[in-house]
Formats: structure tokens, sequence, C-alpha cells
């Protein structure tokens, strides 16, 4: 009770160290409170299903296109739930996209089902609120509803076997809703809100369509599944039974086939082709390595500033001890001041982290939101930090004092410059984690400037593009009339995997005389496609559409062309690909971080284009999106997107543009943190120095000598941590530019520009306490002396 009251006392003593202690340890357990969080949900992931350490998903390895997906062919799915032993329930599942549901007048878009079979209940055993399964897989009228979808459509639970009124690929059905669900988990990578027969993937894929006969080829490789393995298998085994699949492929498909458990599925998916949005462990290992960081700099600001209330207390604990006081006991106390420092800084903390809770999840697009035991665990996990933080924050002040000598108090003396060594040092360390951080933070941002203004070969400006079901206008002749009588509009091109896209349609070239086969990707488009994006012709020509062996035709761009030996005077010899008329400019139809290979541009034909590239005149981008979403709900498509080209570029280089702003913001927030700690520093070494300052003054300086004297050494501190930062950044930057094909490089200007910024805000923050060390009677100092 009485180290309590000293602590206390204490705390009340040195206020000005206190408030910037508690100011600092704040903002760094706020920080805390955001990244683990975000942490706990990301790591808890599909780990809420009685199974999930049996469920795994099949992954296709495609080699002769270096790319793995988490995909499956009907085929593979077939031989999965028959054949592979040690699988116990297997259901292949695909996101339904043209399921609208009546309602009255209007009508509600499912944008979240599936069509999956019956064992879908068995791997993720579902609670139902009501259900009569047994028809469900069976009858394609039968489907399960989650509880949000539910509320949705009637305003509360239905009754068991309410009949709804639908739409699926244009053809009107009846459904009957067999059961309600409650919501799968957030933190759940398979979250359907209806789930509906496989076998209405017959609207999905009409008789005509690109993938109609998909049930008969390892090819058509476009679902999805989950398999249930049995409590006595063990997946390695499994996953080679399911490699010796590969037996049974067609001789042209070079595919190999493996499985990836459930809880792997969020975090370790994001260099998968084809997976949609998925967590990835380097933003876990990132937030959690700048958690650390910050609150290593709130350490250090503790022990800095410790160092300056230290010698307010040595005459106290020399007196402590001559009354009997033991060293441990001294340690005990300044141990239990630290904690309960981090203790009061708690609440705080909470309300930072709470009121600015949607503003970080929307700036670093992220999820906190923690359920189950995640909220149980996240406060278990904050009070261990606490604790720790307080421990080894005081270490340093309770070891000092724990060895300060009865001695002390009878001679008044103190040791100046006791612990130089260390605030020098932990200052040096401050300044290298935001000049890293900061420099980092630059050339992420100048490589996504670069790679947004690299040349893709074709004119970007004023592009919108428009995503749709394919399959359901067999015109676009007239199509593109009805669009171009817009005055807006200056040209229009359909097509299938149209630039910029992540997705893409890989065949292989195989070379006379054991050549290396050539990887070449496609595009498919109609005859406007070069003319709508301005596309440089190097040789050859262009789609003419009044030659009917154009149809057939093929365009090839300057890789492919340099590849095969294609020039302007031999096109007519090529043989593979066949009927060359042309060679275009490289497109740059992914990000750059891939490589611009061989690639030939083909005629689409109608049923299998679902995109529309479209050139509009400046200022005219609304009004055009506007009549677009018009035209498209006329001809009948259930479902479609428009975005312009610009937003297409900001989601393709998301991912980089998230890391700056992590990178960019924990930056300002650990200078904001060590500003604290240096001007604690700051004011510290004026009071330290102020007889030397006296003499100064008393033998003809100025003020301004005495600014100039006392704030070398803050920008020595700045220069050296600037130094060690530079290699540091070098090496972490140059690695992580490698994921890049089109880069650019570290300039030199990066590390001058952090330098100048760090010195400025460090010398502007010490500038207050040098000025007021300078600006005092040079008398006064002399008699506190």
């Amino acid at each position: 009770m009485l180290s309590f009251k000293l602590s206390v006392r204490n705390i009340l003593r040195t206020r000005i160290y206190v408030i910037l202690n508690l100011l600092g340890l704040s903002i760094a357990f706020s920080i805390s409170i955001f990244i683990l969080s975000f942490v706990i949900r990301e790591v808890s992931f599909n780990r809420s299903f009685d199974n999930y350490k049996r469920i795994a998903r099949p992954l296709t390895i495609k080699k002769q296109f270096g790319w793995t997906e988490p995909s499956v062919s009907y085929p593979l799915h077939l031989r999965l739930k028959d054949d592979i032993p040690g699988i116990e329930a297997a259901a292949i599942f695909r996101s339904v996209r043209s399921l609208n549901i009546i309602d009255g007048e209007e009508s509600i878009r499912v944008r979240n089902g599936c069509l999956t079979t019956s064992q879908i209940l068995t791997i993720f055993t579902p609670e139902f609120i009501f259900a009569d399964t047994s028809r469900f897989g069976r009858d394609p009228r039968s489907i399960l509803v989650s509880e949000t979808l539910a509320e949705t459509l009637f305003g509360t639970i239905p009754d068991p076997g309410t009949v709804i009124e639908s739409t699926i690929g244009g053809s009107r059905e009846s459904f009957i809703i067999d059961g309600v669900y409650k919501n799968f988990p957030v933190t759940s990578s398979f979250r359907p809100e209806l789930m509906a027969s496989f076998d209405l993937m017959k609207y999905e894929f009409p008789e005509g369509s690109f993938f109609y006969d998909f049930r008969d080829h390892w090819h058509k490789d476009i679902f999805r599944e989950y398999v249930l393995l049995e409590r006595s298998a063990d997946l390695e085994s499994v996953s080679d039974r399911l490699g010796n699949l590969v037996a049974d492929l067609p001789e042209n498909i070079d595919y190999e086939f493996t499985l990836q458990p459930l809880g792997k599925v969020h975090l370790y998916s994001s260099g998968f082709a084809n997976d949609g949005r998925r967590g990835d462990i380097k933003f876990v290992l990132l937030f959690t390595a700048v958690a650390v960081l910050i609150l290593v700099i709130a350490i250090s600001n503790y022990i800095i500033l410790s160092i300056g209330s230290s010698s307010r207390r040595m005459p106290e604990i020399a007196i402590r001890k001559i009354h009997g006081a033991m060293a441990a006991a001294v340690r005990r106390s300044v141990l239990l001041e630290s904690v309960l420092i981090c203790l009061i800084s708690l609440p705080l903390a909470f309300i930072i982290s709470k009121l600015s809770e949607n503003a970080v999840a929307q700036l670093f697009n992220i999820n906190m939101e923690l359920t189950g035991s995640g909220s149980f665990i996240l406060i278990l996990l904050v009070l261990l930090l606490i604790l720790f933080t307080g421990i080894i924050s005081g270490s340093y002040l309770a070891a000092k004092l724990g060895n300060t000598t009865p001695l002390f108090a009878v001679r008044r003396s103190y040791e100046k410059g006791n612990g130089k060594l260390l605030y020098k040092t932990l200052i040096t360390i401050q300044i290298v984690i935001f000049v890293t951080l900061l420099s980092a933070a630059l050339v992420v941002l100048r490589q996504i400037n670069f790679s947004k203004n690299h040349d893709p070969g074709f004119n970007t400006d004023n592009l919108i593009m428009a995503y749709f079901p394919s399959g359901l206008v067999s015109d676009f002749g007239s199509f593109k009339y009805e669009l171009l009588k817009n005055p807006n509009i200056e040209g229009v091109t359909f097509g299938g995997l149209l630039p910029p896209t992540g997705s893409s349609m890989v065949t292989v070239i195989r070379q006379d005389e054991g050549g290396e086969d050539i990887r070449v990707e496609g595009i498919t488009a109609d005859f406007d496609f070069i003319n709508t994006l301005g596309t440089a012709i190097i040789a050859g020509r262009d789609f003419d559409p009044d030659l009917a062996t154009d149809s057939s035709a093929t365009i090839i761009n300057q890789s492919l062309a340099r590849r095969i030996g294609a020039n302007a005077e031999n096109l007519r010899e090529i043989q593979s690909p066949r009927n060359v008329i042309g060679i275009i400019k490289d497109l740059q139809v992914h990000s750059v971080r891939e490589e611009i290979g061989p690639m030939t541009l083909q005629i689409s034909q109608p049923r299998y284009i679902s995109e529309a590239l479209i050139r509009i005149y400046p200022g005219t981008e609304k009004t055009v999106m506007e009549f677009l979403g018009s035209v498209f709900s006329e001809y009948g498509f259930s479902s479609f997107s428009i975005s312009s080209y610009d937003e297409i570029m900001k989601g393709m280089y998301g991912k980089e543009a998230r890391l700056g702003n992590i990178v960019m913001v924990f930056g300002l927030i650990a200078l904001i943190v060590a500003l604290l700690g240096v001007f604690g520093l700051s004011l510290f070494l004026s009071n330290e120095k102020r007889f030397d300052t006296a003499v100064l003054k008393v033998f003809g300086a100025s003020a301004r000598d005495v600014v100039r004297t006392n704030t070398w050494r803050y920008l020595a501190y700045v220069g050296l941590g600037n130094i060690i930062s530079i290699p540091l950044v070098v090496i972490i930057m140059n690695q992580w530019l490698q994921q890049f094909a089109y880069k650019t490089g570290i300039s030199p200007m990066i590390f001058i520009i952090t330098f100048f910024l760090s010195a400025i805000v460090f010398l502007a923050t010490t500038i207050f306490n040098t000025m007021r060390l300078a600006n005092i009677n040079p008398v006064d100092n002399l008699r506190q002396e």
C-alpha cells in the first residue's frame, strides 16, 4: 500500500514527464488495439466451423500457364466425390449471377448466392432456424436462404415452404424456401446468402454458350469446391492421391491438383489467380511489425523521459535508503509506477481507437469487427501488453534508482551526463524508424505513380468499361448502333478480357524441332478494337469487316512477333498462329507487375462477348454512365457493372495504395510519438546545460549563439538516423520492387527529402526549450547551480 501511495505521489510530482508519457503511450496503445483487432480477426477466419480442421479446397496448378487457381472442373468434382479415398463429402459450387427475386413490382438481385450440391450442408453444417433439407440438391425448386436475406424479403422469418417468384438467366421460375439458416460468421470465406441446386447452372450457361458443355471438359474449370476429409484421413496423403489424377487428363492439359486446408484459405491465397478478394499474411505481418515499432518508440520515450526525471528523485531515494528502504523495494515501487502510468493511458487509448475506428477501417480498407471469443482475447492481450510495456519501460529507471547509494543524500552530487549514451541511442533509433517508414512510403507512392503513368500501348483517356453476362445478346451490331446514337460516345468495342484486366486466356504454341513452347495470351474483340483504343499498327493491317476471311484472322503483338520472327514481309508465311494479318504495339493488359508477353488479337464470337470499352468525349462521364445503365437495362441484362478506366486502374493498384497508406500514416504516427520524447529530452537537456549556457552568456555569447550550439546535437541525431536508414530502405524496398516487371528506381531525392523533413520537424520541436534556455538571465542559472 505504501509503494502504491509513493508511486502516485511521484506521478503527480513529475507532471510534465508523465503527461508526455501518457500521450505517447495512449497513441501507441490505440494503434495496438487497432492492429490486435485486425490480427485477431484475420487469424480467426474459418475457425468457427465444427469441422474446419477436416475441410479443404482443391487447387489447380496450371503449369503450362504458370499460375495456381482454386478452381475445379465438373469431371474433377466427380472424381473427388467418388474415387478419392479419405474424402467423406465433396461439394461443387459457383456464384449465381443472374438470379433476381421478384417482390411485387420490384426485383431484388441476389448478390451472394451460390448453386451447389447437397453435401455442402455436411461440410459446413449451418445452423438452421428451420429446415427440411430432404429435397435440397435433388429438386431444383428447393432453396435455402440466410436469416438476413429472409428478413430483407419478408421483414421476418417466413413459414416453411414459402414460394417466391424469381428470374434466373432471363427465365421466370418459382422456388420453395425449404430452410432458413443463421448467417455464416463474418470471419468465413464461404458466406452465401442463398443456396440453390447445382442443376440451375443450365440457366447460367444456356445452350450455345461457351460453358454449356462444362460437364464434359476438364479444362472448363470455372467452379469452386470444398471437401470434408474422413476423421482418420491425413490431408497430405489425400492430396497426394488427388495429384495422381493427372494421369487421366487429356494430353493438351498440363495441370496438377492439390488440397489447401480451410484454415489457410483466407491468409495464404493472395498469390492465386481468379480467387477474388482475400486476406494476406504479408499485411498481417506488416501491421504487427508497425505496432511493434511504434511501441518501441513509446517505450524509448518513457526511458528517455525517465532519464530527465531521475535526477529529481535520487535525493528522495537516497533518504529512503538511509531510513532502511531496500533496493528491491525501490525497484518494485518504480515498476509499479510505470505500470500505473500504462494503465492510466489505457482509457484514453480506447477512446482514441473508438473515435477513429471507422476512419482507420476506410483508410486502410480493413475490417476489425470481432466475433465470438475475439473480444475477450483482445482484452486479455491488451492487459498483457500493458504489463509488458510497463515493466520494460520502467526497467531502466528502476535499476538506476535501485542502485542509488545513501551517500548521494549527503553529498547531494549528481554525475551529469549519466545515461547520455542511452538516450542518444534511443533517440537515434526513433529517428531511424520514422525516416525508414517515411522513405518506404515515398518509394511506394512513386511506384504507384509510375505504374499508373506507364505507357500501356493505347490511349487511356476518357475510357469507360462495362461488364455483363455473355450469351444474352446475339446482335452486337445493333447494340453498338444504339450506344453510338449518344453524341457523347466517340467509339465502342465489344469483346472479352479487354484491357485492363486481372484475368487471362492463355494458349500454348508448340515450336517445331524441339523449340521452346510459347505461352500466348489472347484477347477477343470486334472489328473496332484497334480504332477505339488508338493502338499503333506496327506492320500489316487492321481487321476489315468487309473481308469474310478476317473473322478468323489473327493480329499479334510485338513480343510474339519477335519470338516467331514475324515482320512486315513474312506475315503470310507464319503457320502458328494462322492467318496473321498484322502486328500491333505491345499492350499492357494487366498491371505492371507482369511483363508484357506474346499476345494475339482475334475477332470474338457474339456468344462469348462479356465486356465493352467505350471512348467518350471529355467531361461527359457521368452522363454517359447513366445512359449506358438505361440501355443495358433495356437490353435485358439482369446484372452489369460500369466503371471508368481510372477507377479500374485504382482497383488494380489498390494493394500498393493500401501499403502506401499504411506505411505513410503509421510513419506519421511514429513521428508524433517520437516528437513527444524529443520534446521531453530537450527539456531535460536544457535543464542539464543551464550552467554551461550561463557561462557562455557571461562571456558574451548571444541568444542566437546559444540556440545554434544547443541545436547542433539534435541535427547530429537526425543525420545519423538518416544515414542508418538508407541501407535499410534500399534493401527492403528493392526486395519489394522485385514483384514488378516494370518499376521505378529508389531515387536519392527520396533520402534528401526525408532528411530535410525530419531535420525541420525535430529541430522545430526542440526550439522552444532551447529558446527558453537562451533567454534566461545567466545570474539565475548560476544561482540554481
